[in-house]
């Protein structure tokens, strides 16, 4: 990095993760802890901050020794960073020769956690570094041991200097798991997010587009599972309500999808709702189905070889990551069966993966004559059936 850059750099990042310093009474509480626990305290409670502000973004820890560490920065620069820890028990260490270390090891820019009152003069001259933030006793304890929250955090939309509800319904808001507590309760909250998105929608999937999935595969599975009438009339009802969404949605935007090759193998050659298999007559309903979401101009398919290895659907910034409908059963009551990111960068890194996949699969790959014909021939093979795509 040049040099204005890292400076600017260093005053994002102090405004960032700038806390109020403690009042001293913790600091014995850090004194007890080693540089490798400081270390990965810091880099979690960084982690945590990313969470609630999507301008700063960075990866996973790498522990060299000890006493430093390097990471990834990806957001506001991307760029490598490094960890110096100093202990009252490190003595010995040799700052400068650290810094030449990591720069070595390609860190671009380095804090330098000190609890070693004894080493004031060595902090007051990587202070005067443009690419060393040096974190002083009072303020790291503010971080690894009171979990301060940052001034930014505290000031959030509300101008009060407290750590606003505001925020932290932010932070609560973020992740939501879907449990299968009730019968229809998941799909009701997914058919919430995808009512009303307006922008194109971007999945990955390991198998058929599940808007295929016939409704009379829907009855039988819950009818053979014991389910009431009533039930069952719930669960169709939010079926023709995500068919309709998806019709009303594919009018106005894009609908990019992308079905993972081997994994639309293995579900060809024995498909199955959960635990259920599909006969020939729900099969061909499928294609039938498939070919009819092909038809609209806006429905973009396309074959990977990659792996996907977990399903996902954008609606940018919400991210659904979604349950493989091939399972041994149905979830167990309780059991997680959806999980719903809502992130800007969360859903910038999965935008980023999605498309990479996308335009790394072949042109053929992409056309709809080609993958019909490709499904209907295998299909064609396991059922020793003849399938039309017309």
């Amino acid at each position: 990095m040049k040099t204005d850059t890292t400076k600017n750099l260093k005053d994002l990042i102090v405004a960032f993760i700038s806390t109020p310093e403690s009042d001293g009474s913790n600091i014995d509480l850090l004194l007890e802890k080693d540089a490798k626990e400081v270390i990965e305290t810091f880099h979690h409670w960084m982690k945590m901050i990313s969470r609630i502000n999507s301008r700063i973004l960075l990866r996973n820890l790498s522990l060299l020794d000890h006493n430093t560490a390097i990471f990834a920065l990806v957001k506001p620069i991307k760029t490598q960073v490094g960890i110096i820890c100093q202990s009252a028990k490190d003595q010995n260490l040799d700052l400068e020769k650290r810094i030449e270390y990591l720069t070595q090891q390609g860190a671009e820019f380095i804090f330098y956690l000190s609890y070693d009152q004894s080493k004031e003069e060595e902090f007051i001259e990587a202070s005067k570094k443009e690419n060393v933030l040096p974190i002083n006793i009072h303020w790291l304890t503010s971080i690894v041991i009171e979990n301060s929250k940052p001034f930014f955090a505290q000031l959030g939309e509300t101008d009060a200097y407290e750590w606003t509800p505001y925020i932290q319904k932010k932070v609560n808001n973020l992740v939501s798991l879907q449990v299968n507590d009730e019968l229809t309760k998941e799909q009701e909250e997914i058919n919430h997010v995808l009512k009303n998105y307006k922008g194109d929608i971007l999945t990955a999937e390991s198998y058929l587009p599940t808007i295929t999935l016939p409704m009379s595969t829907i009855i039988r599975f819950y009818t053979e599972k014991g389910y009431s009438d009533a039930e069952i009339k719930k669960v169709v009802s939010l079926r023709e309500e995500e068919i309709k969404t998806w019709k009303s949605h594919i009018n106005n935007y894009n609908r990019y999808h992308i079905i993972a090759i081997d994994s639309l193998k293995e579900y060809l050659m024995n498909p199955k709702y959960f635990d259920m298999e599909l006969t020939i007559d729900e099969v061909m309903e499928q294609l039938s189905n498939l070919l009819a979401i092909s038809r609209y101009s806006n429905y973009n398919l396309c074959l990977t070889e990659e792996v996907i290895e977990l399903s996902y659907e954008i609606k940018h910034p919400t991210i659904i990551l979604r349950t493989n409908f091939r399972k041994k059963s149905m979830p167990k009551i309780g059991s997680i069966s959806n999980i719903i990111f809502s992130d800007g960068v969360i859903s910038d890194k999965f935008e980023n993966e999605f498309w990479d996949i996308y335009n790394a699969a072949s042109e053929k790959n992409k056309e709809k004559s080609y993958i019909l014909k490709y499904v209907s021939d295998l299909m064609q093979s396991t059922f020793e059936h003849e399938f039309s795509i017309t």
